[in-house]
């Protein structure tokens, strides 16, 4: 479960690391001929100037030698910078294809100041967008804990099975289901167990992963998972940010949605008259905006509910550590979410 490119959501990144596969074993070839005298300098990378001073000091064979193996060196350091792109949940790795990408894009800019040439350009352009893509899903900040990553096993009672949109977890329930919209810069199966834990309880759930940890990307997710199952009465729930994306789906598919659920979240329009809404919070929540949470009572369908967890906090919801800026749980993970099922089962019949 930790290679990135087994996740339909990291194309981008795998695409980024194919990109340093193909280049990793063609500096190694490359290499490779360059020491053995099988191969000549390619004079794209090297100015004239230089190219005219080796010649004169009889030095290209012997230069073309050391650049083999520097070669060699450089498309290893590309291997490990692919490793760390695949293996995505890996801090030192994504470091390291960060750091040697930001290295690349220094290497071919000098090399472009003393010959410019379209190869060099094109590389230039690579580098950049393996750049930006790497930092944006850098912003991911926040992992799945191992023990989060043990609820994606199918047992007796719940089984999980992977699909295109995420994790189908499907338990003994038969007429409601759950859609799960996670919240920003987290990575999605951190909610591996609450969803365990609500299929275990009747309530059958679809833990949708989202473009870049970033829910407002993944809003119309839901609609697909919809369409292809058959359940009587749909429930979006969502945390933080996955919350406001799913109150943007429910108003927009009025409809569909039978119900929403808000963990530490709230919405930013007006939600459908039809449907049940619950909105559950810890008292020592130090990340949600009270302030933003008491405006958007405005948009509350009449049937709602409002629940407070006393010694709760806003990282207590997934399995994914310690949030930067939360207040401290007075309470453990697994009596936070035990509180949410407990109110989903008995608040949504």
């Amino acid at each position: 479960m930790k290679w990135i490119c087994v996740e339909s959501n990291n194309l981008l990144l795998t695409l980024c690391g194919v990109f340093y596969s193909v280049l990793c074993i063609f500096s190694i070839v490359t290499g490779l001929m360059y020491a053995q005298g099988k191969r000549k300098l390619n004079p794209l990378e090297l100015s004239d100037k230089f190219v005219s001073k080796l010649s004169k000091e009889n030095k290209l064979d012997s230069f073309a030698i050391t650049m083999g193996w520097i070669t060699i060196i450089v498309g290893i350091f590309q291997g490990v910078t692919a490793l760390g792109i695949f293996y995505g949940y890996n801090s030192f790795l994504n470091y390291f294809a960060l750091s040697f990408t930001i290295f690349s894009i220094c290497s071919v800019i000098f090399k472009l100041i003393k010959k410019v040439n379209i190869f060099s350009l094109l590389k230039l352009i690579a580098y950049i967008i393996i750049l930006l893509i790497l930092i944006i899903s850098g912003l991911r900040k926040y992992r799945a804990t191992y023990e989060a990553l043990d609820y994606l096993k199918t047992d007796d009672i719940v089984k999980v099975i992977k699909i295109d949109e995420g994790y189908y977890f499907d338990g003994y329930g038969k007429e409601k289901a759950i859609i799960f919209y996670p919240g920003a810069s987290v990575q999605y199966t951190s909610y591996a167990k609450l969803m365990y834990k609500l299929a275990y309880n009747g309530y059958d759930c679809f833990l949708i992963s989202v473009p870049l940890d970033f829910a407002l990307l993944g809003i119309n997710k839901a609609s697909n998972i919809i369409t292809e199952y058959n359940y009587n009465k749909w429930y979006l729930l969502g945390h933080s940010l996955g919350g406001v994306a799913a109150s943007m789906y429910a108003s927009n598919n009025p409809q569909k949605i039978s119900g929403v659920i808000n963990l530490a979240s709230y919405p930013n329009k007006k939600l459908p008259s039809n449907i049940k809404y619950i909105s559950i919070y810890g008292s020592n929540d130090k990340v949600l905006n009270i302030k933003s949470l008491e405006k958007s009572k405005k948009y509350l369908p009449k049937d709602n509910l409002s629940f407070v967890i006393e010694g709760g906090n806003h990282s207590n919801f997934g399995n994914y550590g310690f949030q930067k800026g939360d207040g401290i749980s007075s309470i453990t993970n697994d009596e936070e979410q035990d509180y949410v099922v407990n109110k989903i089962v008995e608040n949504l019949k």
